[in-house]
This record gives C-alpha cells, sequence and structure tokens, in this order.
C-alpha cells in the first residue's frame, strides 16, 4: 500500500513539475485541445461482501457470518481544471443495495440477520491531469447507508464513516 501511494505521489509531483512544450522550430508553445472543468453524472454498479455477527448483552456472539449482494445508483460531480494539470472537484453517490446476510444461532432465538438497504458517499477530489486525460487523484470524505440487522424484530439504524482513497 505504501509503494501505491508513493508511485501515486511522485506521478503527480512529475506532472506538476512538467512544463508546456515548446516546439523547437516555430517557438510556439503547444497546449491540450480540452478541459477537464464541467458537471458530470453517472450510473454505477457492482457487488459488496464482507462479515457480520451480533453478540448479546452477556457478551455471547452469534459467530461471524457471510454477507454479500449487489447494488446499483447514480453519481454527481464538479471538476475544475486548474493550469494545465492540476484539478479539484466535487462528487457525491448513492446506491440501493442488496447485500445482506443470515445465520442460525442461540443468541438470536433463531436466525441473525444483516441487510445494508442502500449507502453512499461525499467528497472532494484532488488530482493531476498526466498523459493528457489520465488523472490519478487522491479523495476521501464521508461513507453513509441504512443497515438493518437482529433478530425477528430488526434495529436499524443509518450509519456514517470516514474514508479516505486512492484512485487511478
Amino acid at each position: 500500500m505504501k509503494r501505491i501511494l508513493l508511485a501515486s505521489v511522485a506521478m503527480m509531483v512529475l506532472a506538476v513539475a512538467a512544463q508546456p512544450v515548446v516546439a523547437a522550430e516555430t517557438g510556439a508553445v503547444l497546449s491540450s485541445a480540452y478541459n477537464l472543468t464541467g458537471f458530470y453524472v453517472g450510473i454505477e454498479g457492482g457487488g459488496g461482501w464482507g462479515r457480520s455477527r451480533q453478540t448479546d448483552t452477556n457478551g455471547t456472539t452469534s459467530g461471524s457470518y457471510s454477507v454479500n449482494g449487489g447494488l446499483a445508483g447514480g453519481t454527481v460531480g464538479f471538476n475544475w481544471q486548474i493550469g494545465p494539470a492540476g484539478l479539484l472537484g466535487v462528487e457525491s453517490d448513492v446506491s440501493w443495495t442488496n447485500i445482506d446476510g443470515s445465520t442460525r444461532s442461540a443468541v438470536c432465538s433463531g436466525s441473525c440477520f444483516t441487510k445494508l438497504q442502500w449507502l453512499g458517499t461525499a467528497r472532494p477530489r484532488l488530482g493531476v491531469a498526466i498523459l493528457g486525460r489520465f488523472v490519478p487523484y487522491l479523495t476521501g470524505g464521508f461513507a453513509f447507508g441504512d443497515i438493518r440487522a437482529g433478530q425477528a424484530t430488526p434495529k436499524s439504524g443509518r450509519v456514517g464513516r470516514w474514508a479516505v482513497a486512492l484512485r487511478p
């Protein structure tokens, strides 16, 4: 993980340090023919998996069990191109999910379950355009969702956590 982060930072530093190319014969400055500034929307889909467990007030656990399923949703964001290679942006997404699992256990009067109903994120981004439109970026923000867990009477709650990611 440290190697990936170090390599990504090194690529960003090199891209920022690169100056516009000057043609030797003409003295003309070559510039890019595109601009990354603007709004965007998109759709997303995929899957998720993990582990869950319930614990009673005495500390007895149901044991760990698998949760998995699919998700589909949408993304909206805005990017600002700064200079020839810099990029700032904001992005948010929300997805419906069908990620769930259950197990039989004495802790849960028969069956324990966990179900993630939906999830979303809101975050800024900072990137550097390398080799044209290839833009590796750093992002970090807030992740939130609706998780239902329990037995015959589910306990429901919206949860949120901070997250940071590096994406090429």
